[in-house]
């Protein structure tokens, strides 16, 4: 930009990607002024509230602890936040964090009694567990469990199912009867 000598005020909204700038410059003839933006970092925070009471919480696929609970330093934007309770259906919300605020996220869980799975007759029960930290529990596309929390009851058949920790997935085949309780135990590489 050129302005003429003598003193200016500058302004320079910087959105939600950069520092605003406001500042006074003094020009005389032939002087150039450079003024550098930075990047600012906008953050929020997010609440999430559910019924029942200690669900697993997932914000973008990684986990973050049990529920009620406050996730502070989230980028500003949309992001995708899941709560899981054996024995109830995951609920799922698109919630848009701002910078400097708290979004509050109420969930009501819906009881299954099964882990999402329609149980009609013979069922049995299986209890997930990890050797190295806890992992979440997939079939096909569809959160289940995660390991450590509790049982789910499953129509008897044959399943295969998907172990995801924070580095790595393993995929387990599983045969449940009508009326057993079974652990299903994996175990992941340590790093």
């Amino acid at each position: 930009l050129r302005y003429n000598r003598g003193t200016h005020r500058i302004f320079w909204d910087g959105g939600e990607l950069y520092r605003s700038i406001d500042t006074v410059i003094q020009l005389v003839l032939g002087d150039t002024v450079r003024i550098s933006a930075h990047k600012e970092v906008q953050t929020g925070s997010l609440k999430v509230l559910p019924i029942p009471m200690s669900c697993s919480l997932f914000v973008d696929g990684l986990y973050y602890g049990e529920t009620p609970s406050v996730v502070r330093e989230l980028a500003v934007g949309p992001h995708r936040v899941d709560v899981v309770k054996n024995g109830y259906r995951m609920q799922s919300r698109m919630v848009t964090v701002e910078g400097g605020s708290v979004a509050e996220v109420r969930v009501e869980l819906a009881q299954s009694g099964s882990g999402g799975f329609a149980v009609a007759g013979s069922a049995g029960e299986l209890s997930f567990v990890s050797m190295n930290g806890q992992a979440r529990v997939y079939h096909g596309d569809s959160l289940v469990a995660i390991t450590g929390k509790g049982s789910v009851k499953i129509p008897a058949g044959r399943y295969e199912f998907r172990f995801e920790s924070a580095q790595e997935s393993q995929v387990k085949t599983v045969t449940v009867a009508g009326g057993e309780r079974k652990a299903v135990l994996v175990s992941f590489l340590d790093r």
